[in-house]
């Protein structure tokens, strides 16, 4: 279906795997129907820039989500995450520049490299304590987060929350629980805040822009 006209689709419950690139480029794709049970595994870039994808059930049969499954679908304005997925796939919803509601159900384990990273209308999300890591730049570039709720055993990756400035106190400091991610001040004297005991590796490099990224 890889650049397929179509609008909708209902995926039938024999159905178990959702191939990569099933409907990559699917650009008039607005509505995916899954039933549960049926689908388990949704692989890499099975959606990737559905551009006009605006609504997406995930059933609670699946426990996989793969490699850029969602990326680029900046339509996309909400999603659930059912606790069956075991881990959300590397960059699986990035560049979902609409989306401003996110829901990780209990259960989910992994939330992976650059998952939601240029989620740029996403405001906050709690991450349940089932979650283990949140890796290297999951929520990288998210500039709308605010706020970001973990648990104490949730082990968040240094640039997880890059360039995560609304999570800034008012200071500049980007800290959660004892670990300072990042400054994104601009003093030329800094006191790290109190309580602070590790400060991340990039804790202090310079922030850049999606142009400069791609230009570096």
């Amino acid at each position: 279906f890889q650049s397929c006209k179509m609008t909708s689709v209902t995926i039938p419950d024999s159905v178990t795997s959702i191939g990569e690139s099933a409907f990559d480029l699917c650009q008039n794709l607005t509505d995916v129907t899954m039933p549960s049970p049926g689908v388990t595994t949704i692989e890499t870039r099975a959606f990737m820039n559905c551009s006009s994808l605006t609504s997406v059930t995930i059933p609670a049969s699946v426990t996989s989500i793969g490699e850029r499954a969602f990326d680029g679908c900046d339509s996309l304005t909400s999603v659930t995450i059912p606790g069956s997925v075991k881990s959300i796939g590397a960059s699986a919803f990035e560049d979902c520049d609409c989306l401003t509601s996110v829901t990780i159900m209990d259960g989910v384990e992994t939330i992976s490299g650059s998952a939601f990273r240029y989620c740029t209308a996403l405001t906050g999300i709690t991450i349940p304590a089932s979650v283990k890591t949140v890796e290297q730049r999951a929520f990288e570039n998210c500039t709308s987060l605010a706020t970001l709720d973990v648990s104490d055993g949730t082990v968040v990756e240094e640039g997880a929350v890059r360039n995560c400035i609304a999570m800034a106190d008012a200071d500049g400091f980007i800290v959660i629980g004892d670990v300072l991610h990042q400054y994104v001040g601009s003093d030329a004297n800094v006191t790290v805040p109190a309580g602070v005991t590790r400060i991340g590796g990039t804790a202090f490099a310079s922030r850049y822009t999606r142009s400069e990224e791609h230009t570096s």
